[in-house]
């Protein structure tokens, strides 16, 4: 999964701060209908919403009405959002708990992006990642196998080349043309 910055279209001023009002309803956290300061804690709030969205196949963590999603979050309720809508999910629990914790109300709450991009959901798990491994272990020591090959070839011509150099230059001594 890659993302983008959510804040794309806003306007910053020093230290990434933005200062104008950015992003879409319903997606937005508590705090932006308190604070005229916006902070990355917003944009970890906005990606909660958009991992259970999306892993949800759809369904909002905060309703699918947009009036009573903006409503829930401005009043701080809780989510709508279960572990039973991430059943089809792998490790769905692990997956609900962070979805969770980027939708705190507290954005001081939430966890910082480095420990967010260390959870297992963000991991390619372990059987793909030896896969991957274990296919650039191979891609390497084919690269090898195909210089040595290039520089035996090269080799080869050169004294090939030698060879028909000297051919050349002998019988040129005895005025035989080549």
């Amino acid at each position: 999964m890659k993302l983008g910055n959510f804040g794309i279209n806003a306007n910053t001023k020093e230290h990434n701060l933005l200062i104008e009002w950015a992003g879409s309803k319903g997606w937005l956290p508590p705090e932006i209908y308190d604070s005229l300061e916006f902070t990355a804690e917003m944009d970890l709030f906005a990606l909660g919403c958009l991992i259970g969205f999306t892993l949800s196949r759809g369904r909002h963590p905060f309703g699918d009405d947009e009036e009573i999603r903006v409503s829930r979050i401005k009043k701080k309720e809780p989510m709508t959002l279960t572990v039973q809508h991430l059943k089809s999910v792998r490790n769905a629990t692990e997956v609900y708990q962070l979805i969770c914790s980027l939708l705190i109300v507290d954005p001081a709450q939430r966890p910082k992006v480095s420990t967010v991009l260390r959870h297992s959901f963000f991991m390619k798990p372990k059987v793909l990642q030896e896969q991957e491994e274990t296919l650039d272990q191979e891609s390497k020591l084919l690269h090898k196998r195909k210089i040595a090959e290039v520089l035996k070839n090269s080799k080869k011509l050169k004294k090939d080349s030698d060879t028909m150099s000297t051919y050349s230059s002998c019988h040129q001594d005895k005025g035989i043309e080549t």
